[in-house]
């Protein structure tokens, strides 16, 4: 996955990786673990969708990123 189809894809579908087919979700989790970018665009995904629950983004981009590093 590159970083305009993920795009496309978190404005499509939303920042909650349950609603993605699978196999996308699991792109998107390893393209967020290397691109920066991308893990900026679903911080601020998350942020607009649920800002009351937000409050530690940082902290659940890092999770993913960590969970991409082992293969989860």
């Amino acid at each position: 996955m590159d970083l305009p189809e993920f795009r496309r894809l978190l404005a499509a579908l939303g920042p909650d990786l349950a609603d993605w087919p699978a196999d996308a979700a699991d792109e998107a989790v390893v393209l967020m673990a290397g691109e920066p970018q991308a893990q900026d665009l679903f911080a601020r995904a998350v942020a607009e969708t649920a800002p009351d629950e937000t409050a530690d983004i940082p902290a659940l981009v890092d999770r993913i990123v960590e969970q991409a590093r082992r293969g989860e």
